[in-house]
């Protein structure tokens, strides 16, 4: 006798043998029921061939990983420096790239850039993972004055956690 089908299932553990839940024949589709909502995470497909009399022939299973969030990315002003730091981090897959621009230009890649030296300067910034899952854009505004020989630089609270700090600028000149 030959195949007539193949039981499956889908879940997380790594040895589940299907029983005959769901039958995937060459003349249907395999379909992912309700209870079987694929969320972002590691899942296991279970299959199982079933000859034209029933009997089970051996299980094998395969890992697969579904990611359906965006990267999150975050920013810091390195120490002692106006180097901005962006760091991008996706639980499920790599990051693929992150991006800022600032007063508006155009969008650059890139994890670090150098501020410019006095005003409001208004950044934009949001990553991207290797599936094409994309961050919304975050919007920062930073406002660089000129105290002794320090910036001080700071953000609105409500735009982001960015704590007040003061950094060194070797090459300014009035």
């Amino acid at each position: 006798s030959g195949i007539a089908g193949y039981d499956y299932y889908i879940d997380h553990s790594p040895d589940t043998v299907p029983g005959n839940q769901h039958l995937w024949t060459a003349e249907n589709h395999l379909r992912i029921s309700d209870d079987q909502a694929l969320q972002s995470g590691i899942w296991y497909f279970h299959t199982v061939p079933v000859d034209e009399v029933g009997n089970e022939g051996a299980a094998a299973h395969f890992k697969f990983q579904i990611d359906l969030g965006a990267p999150h990315t975050a920013i810091r002003l390195e120490k002692n420096s106006n180097r901005v730091i962006l760091e991008a981090v996706d639980s499920l897959s790599s990051v693929g790239a992150t991006y800022y621009r600032i007063n508006g230009d155009a969008y650059h890649a890139g994890s670090q850039f150098f501020l410019p030296r006095k005003g409001q300067h208004e950044i934009d910034y949001y990553s991207v993972d290797e599936l094409g899952n994309e961050e919304s854009p975050k919007h920062i505004v930073i406002e660089v004055h000129r105290h002794n020989t320090f910036f001080l630089l700071f953000s609105p609270l409500n735009l982001y956690p960015f704590e007040h700090r003061s950094v060194v600028d070797k090459d300014f000149a009035l």
